[in-house]
């Protein structure tokens, strides 16, 4: 019976009897609380409305919010789940409950034990801007060459190290992590993880990933304070479990190893954080770990149309290290799966923009609804000029791969900031356009380090000055001095003529410089796809060709970035996101861009991470591809990646080699039409 009760002068709502809501296996997962549980839930199986049942059911059965610990991985899904909760029980009693992140709850119970570990309950917590910077610091005071030690690189093996719970002795101590750092040419890494750890602690400071390592060390060394909190959290639930890294899981078995109250919900076939530490074999483990744990299956799709179930099934079913599962859909809807080749990235594009014009306009579809989904960022590139010239509204979260940030793009605009502040009588350039000299000096195909151009004039003393200030430090050949003459001499001879020219003119010129070859070996430098920096470059050729002068040119760039932040806040747009960005959303139609060889699975993680590599590569695309509610539609460029092959259980298309390219007239003999149905 639904019962309507007032509360603190606040009038709750009727609660409903949710279990009726729910499937067989929904309700079985939300009603056992005897012990630890599993609940592997695939892809639109109804997660989060297991988790906040479940939640719910504890409190109407004798549990005090307060006793009750929810483990997230975003703000968003704990904000989510607690007004979902108290839809059910009451805002009065959801308010009382500890549920967020890791980090927020664990900051949390770090400023409230602080003193334990040395730090004062007000420390600070240091974003990755600040983490950065102090990396900066550190390696600027030893005097090491941030083009090795890169900060970033720098700081992410520190973040790993501290995931795994390896303190600097211990990493310093370790010959394995010792030698990796020796083999990247980083062998002073380790250095540089006890002086950050030994400035933070100065400076009563700790960084993201502190917040975990620290709460473990916590629990470690104060059993009492680890029994407190063990005690307080009578039940523990968390939240997309097979994102989880070995700190997070540890923490979780201190506080669950006596009472091993703990319900873990997650889809193994989801895991697709590997590069944030994230460790799928977690969640695989979990009954090694709870001997006693029941095991739940939500295997019913209920967001996507039977073919996309269908599909998707067909290649996730290819990974091994997984849990077996049983696909099924829940909605009676057909569903559509569509692919194609294409003969290069302009006709994709094309494609693309008629496929969401023809939904919108003919089909009546919000852009809302349709969404364009990528492996890496610079994929959205090319297409984002073309969007807005056909006025279709956009929305992308993530940094976009915008032509204009592109390193090609940065290099023209270099040769032509230079050339306006070059003067060719005084054979000089002002000082604010020493950075662009810099840049155009700093290339593969020259033979000069930016440091020690970064003060030349283009005079001939000064670049006498810096050549000698070269051949000190990097003695090399008669040959490559000549060259760099050369190099210098042509610069100037270019700069010199491309003053006043048009954009047509302007860019016939650069490229005649084989700029080219430098595209090819800057991409190579990169660790990027040549193919994708030669179409940015050929698009970059394209747009400034339409113009009739750099002045107008130059003002476009400014209106795009102005359309793109705009894009960054448009809930009416189509959506444009990567693999990763796109999990946990859904959208009616979707279009996979370029699941092309080499590009998905992305070769550069084949070669480092082998066979794992391979299975996250195919679970990443498992999970674009089932965010699809009606529609799916696949594409690659001339040479069909592998998941395609898989789609259609056709092995001929992993056989391709490098250098073969299907023209789009042949793609029947490799099995693969323009319309699957």
């Amino acid at each position: 019976m639904d019962l309507c009760y007032l509360c603190g002068g606040f009038i709750l709502t009727c609660m409903t009897d949710y279990l009726n809501e729910l499937n067989e296996s929904q309700r079985e997962a939300v009603l056992y609380n005897e012990g630890p549980s599993l609940v592997i839930a695939g892809a639109g199986s109804g997660k989060t409305r297991v988790l906040t049942y479940k939640i719910a059911y504890l409190l109407d059965n004798g549990y005090e919010p307060w006793s009750i610990l929810a483990l997230t991985f975003t703000n968003k899904a704990a904000r989510e789940m607690k007004e979902r909760i108290a839809r059910q029980v009451g805002q009065e009693r959801a308010r009382y409950l500890w549920m967020g992140t890791f980090h927020s709850i664990f900051s949390r119970i770090l400023r409230a034990e602080a003193e334990a570990l040395g730090f004062t309950p007000n420390f600070t917590i240091y974003d990755a801007t600040d983490s950065k910077s102090l990396v900066k610091t550190i390696i600027k005071e030893m005097n090491l060459d941030d083009k090795v030690y890169k900060p970033g690189m720098v700081q992410g093996r520190i973040g790993n190290a501290k995931n795994h719970l390896v303190l600097p002795e211990a990493y310093a101590a370790n010959a394995e992590l010792i030698e990796a750092d020796r083999a990247a040419k980083v062998p002073l890494l380790h250095e540089i993880y006890l002086r950050y750890w030994n400035r933070c602690r100065q400076s009563d400071a700790m960084d993201f990933d502190d917040l975990l390592l620290y709460t473990y060390l916590l629990f470690r060394t104060r059993p009492d304070i680890c029994d407190k909190y063990a005690a307080r959290f009578r039940y523990i639930l968390v939240d997309e479990y097979q994102d989880t890294n070995f700190a997070q899981h540890s923490i979780v078995l201190q506080l669950t190893q006596k009472h091993q109250f703990v319900c873990v919900v997650g889809d193994d076939d989801q895991s697709i954080y590997g590069f944030r530490s994230a460790d799928s074999s977690i969640m695989l483990n979990f009954k090694k770990k709870f001997k006693d744990a029941q095991k739940f299956t939500l295997s019913t799709n209920y967001r996507s149309g039977k073919k996309i179930v269908e599909y998707a099934g067909k290649v996730i079913n290819n990974n091994k290290t997984r849990f077996k599962k049983k696909f099924e859909a829940g909605r009676e809807e057909p569903g559509e799966l569509k692919m194609g080749i294409y003969s290069d990235e302009l006709e994709e594009n094309l494609a693309i923009i008629h496929w969401i014009k023809d939904l919108h306009d003919k089909k009546e579809v919000p852009y809302c609804n349709i969404a364009m989904l990528y492996r890496r960022n610079v994929e959205a590139t090319t297409i984002l000029p073309l969007l807005k010239k056909a006025d279709i509204p956009i929305s992308i979260k993530e940094n976009p791969g915008n032509i204009h940030n592109h390193f090609v793009f940065e290099a023209i605009n270099a040769y032509y900031q230079l050339s306006q502040a070059y003067d060719p009588e005084e054979d000089r350039i002002s000082d604010g356009a020493k950075v662009y000299l810099a840049k155009i000096l700093n290339c593969p195909s020259r033979y000069i380090k930016t440091e020690f151009f970064k003060d030349c004039d283009l005079s001939p003393k000064s670049i006498k000055k810096c050549i000698n200030a070269y051949f000190e430090t990097t003695p090399y050949n008669v040959r490559r001095y000549r060259d760099m003459l050369n190099n210098l001499d042509e610069l100037k001879e270019t700069l010199s003529r491309i003053r006043r020219m048009s954009p047509k003119m302007f860019l016939k010129t650069i490229v005649n410089v084989d700029f080219e070859e430098w595209v090819k070996q800057s991409a190579e430098y990169r660790g990027l796809s040549y193919e994708m920096a030669k179409a940015v470059l050929h698009d970059i050729i394209s747009e400034g060709n339409s113009f009739d002068t750099m002045e107008e040119w130059i003002d476009y760039i400014g209106d795009f970035q102005e359309f793109l932040d705009d894009c960054a806040n448009n809930p009416d747009g189509v959506r444009l996101s990567t693999f990763h960005g796109a999990k946990g959303l859904e959208w009616d139609y979707v279009w996979i861009r370029n699941v092309t060889y080499k590009n998905v699975p992305f070769q550069r993680s084949l070669n480092e991470n082998g066979d794992a590599g391979l299975e996250e590569e195919r679970r990443m695309f498992y999970v674009a591809f089932t965010r699809a509610k009606k529609e799916v539609e696949v594409s690659c460029i001339r040479m069909p990646g592998m998941f395609l092959g898989e789609l259609i259980d056709k092995k001929k298309i992993m056989l391709i080699d490098d250098n073969q390219q299907i023209p789009f007239s042949e793609i029947e003999k490799y099995g693969i039409s323009s319309n699957v149905s």
